[in-house]
């Protein structure tokens, strides 16, 4: 059989429950290998890069320490890579696998030649990532860069969800791609941008960076990125359509905000017809008007955005947009606080505060109500069941009416009941967090229960006190004194007690002493194992103060995949 051009494909992790795989699933293992056998049935030769899982790699002084940790990091990937290509070898493919280190008869050391023959004899060849090894980096870019010096016709593929049956002449060659001047980089991120929504798949943008790994290993690392790589992006995609009306949302907290809808259009491979608008300046300043010609696009390729309207082709019925001064789901007055761009609905009873502040307060990083999402919540507040958070606690009393709501059996009624028995065990940071109080989220809920330990310590502590802590500035600390200040507030918080939630601070730090110990850690990059939450908590209960960027104090990054 005649091989067609040859396809690498990245496969990583996904969480599961298993212990198998260290973190990939088998079912999504096994979906991908029937389409591997196809696409090498179908005449390709098929190479996959295999991710090893997280790479925790701090920064440490200690070079024992960081050896320690690149051992680990090769030996998970080994441990995937045969775990892997033993499921691929189930479903009928023959299979080699090459990794940092020989394993027995399973796997071995990487070989041009072999590599090459395998891939022409029709094998599915698996290349593993690790550390300390030109072929076999942690950086994917680069054991991506080793491959391609072998592939012809190479097909980048962030997933497996698909083999694509892409034509080679439309797949950029990474032999062409080798520049030795600015000027040649420059063309090639020009020649790329024209062709870039001819490609069999998404890209936003390019990396520059230096071929030698002599040269790499000379400029080295600061702390947080390598010297001898950039990234480009791509300007963001635009388009022109036209703006159908301008609406108000309401939040947990009464925020309003205004949103356009308009003519819906392709944007970054999706068709988006709305916007946020933020505020009432930020349509005053760019003059957003109904009925407007405007221009969006994609912030990051993710979030559209109104960038400008076109006031040129404004029609002479238009009219500068007046905000509301009424809340437009029940009809309240909104206010506009002092220093703030956002107007807020001040009616406490307001339907869309109490369905979204519900909502946050059962959400995965509040109390973790699992069943209990906004449409379910909105669902229960239109037929009488909730109308407060405290309200969430009698729910295992009303089976009768939960049961006569359309696609509501028992299975999710017992689920429900038991995920909000589960609830009142949580930690004290978690019940902060779902109170919803204004400038207070998950990382300052956190701070709040560490210092006080309990609710009545909280509730009881000034404006002064509050701002002294570490996070904490005055306005914060304002707006948790007002919380606590409001009556409803108060008897909420009593009614919480009466129903048994736990009011305190629940340490799950361990006792001993752990390298992390008083550490700070930042995390950066896609973790494959671990979501982002999880891998912060984890660290905390060893000891760990995991911060947002890094400073000259830092004592660790942590890095997955595409690190930031």
């Amino acid at each position: 059989m005649e091989r067609k051009h040859r396809v690498l494909l990245k496969l990583s992790g996904e969480a599961c429950s298993g212990d198998k795989g260290f973190g990939f699933d088998e079912d999504t293992v096994r979906a991908a290998a029937v389409q591997v056998k196809e696409a090498v049935e179908n005449g390709y030769q098929i190479a996959v890069v295999i991710g090893g899982g997280n790479f925790w790699r701090g920064r440490s002084s200690d070079a024992i320490e960081r050896t320690k940790a690149d051992q680990i990091g090769m030996l998970a990937t080994v441990m995937n890579c045969v775990y892997v290509s033993e499921i691929f070898r189930s479903e009928g493919m023959r299979t080699s696998l090459y990794t940092p280190f020989a394993c027995g008869n399973v796997s071995e050391l990487y070989s041009k030649d072999r590599a090459v023959a395998d891939l022409e004899d029709g094998k599915v060849v698996f290349f593993g990532g690790g550390t300390g090894h030109p072929y076999f980096s942690t950086d994917t870019t680069v054991a991506l860069r080793a491959i391609e010096m072998e592939a012809e016709k190479i097909l980048l593929a962030k997933s497996i969800d698909g083999v694509y049956d892409a034509d080679p002449a439309k797949v950029p060659d990474a032999k062409k791609y080798r520049t030795v001047s600015i000027e040649e980089v420059i063309e090639h991120i020009e020649a790329t941008a024209a062709i870039r929504h001819d490609l069999p798949y998404e890209i936003d943008g390019m990396v520059i960076k230096v071929n030698s790994y002599a040269q790499q290993r000379e400029l080295g690392f600061t702390s947080r990125i390598p010297r001898w790589a950039i990234a480009y992006k791509f300007p963001a995609e635009e388009a022109r359509t036209v703006v159908e009306d301008i609406f108000i949302t309401v939040g947990r907290t009464g925020k309003c905000t205004p949103n356009a809808r308009f003519k819906p259009v392709k944007l970054a491979g999706t068709t988006v017809g709305f916007a946020t608008l933020h505020n009432e300046d930020f349509i005053r300043d760019k003059d957003i008007r109904i009925g407007d010609t405007v221009f969006v696009r994609k912030a990051g390729d993710i979030i559209p955005e109104v960038i400008r309207s076109v006031k040129e082709e404004r029609g002479e019925n238009t009219v500068p947009y007046i905000f509301p001064s009424v809340c437009p789901v029940c009809g309240s007055h909104i206010s506009r606080y002092e220093g703030e761009a956002a107007h807020y609905c001040v009616n406490s009873d307001c339907p869309a505060k109490v369905v979204a502040s519900i909502a946050h307060f059962a959400s995965r990083n509040a109390m973790d109500i699992d069943g209990l999402g906004e449409k379910k919540v909105e669902s229960f507040y239109n037929n009488g069941l909730l109308k407060s958070v405290e309200d969430i606690y009698d729910l295992k009393d009303k089976k009768d009416e939960i049961l006569g709501i359309e696609k509501f059996g028992q299975k999710s009624f017992n689920n429900l009941v038991a995920a909000i028995e589960n609830s009142k065990t949580n930690s004290l940071e978690r019940l902060i967090n779902g109170l919803g109080i204004r400038q207070v989220g998950e990382k300052a809920a956190k701070v709040l229960a560490e210092h006080f330990l309990d609710m009545d310590s909280l509730s009881a502590a000034g404006a002064e006190e509050l701002s002294s802590i570490r996070d904490i500035g005055a306005v914060t600390a304002q707006t948790i004194r007002e919380f606590f200040d409001d009556d409803n507030n108060k008897r909420m918080i009593e009614s919480l007690k009466e129903h048994g939630l736990n009011m305190e601070y629940r340490n799950t730090r361990t006792a001993a002493e752990t390298p992390f110990s008083q550490k700070r850690v930042v995390l950066t990059g896609s973790l494959q194992s671990y979501t982002r939450q999880e891998a912060t908590a984890l660290l905390e209960d060893l000891g760990a103060i995991v911060s947002s960027s890094v400073s000259k104090n830092t004592d660790f990054v942590i890095y997955g995949a595409d690190p930031g």
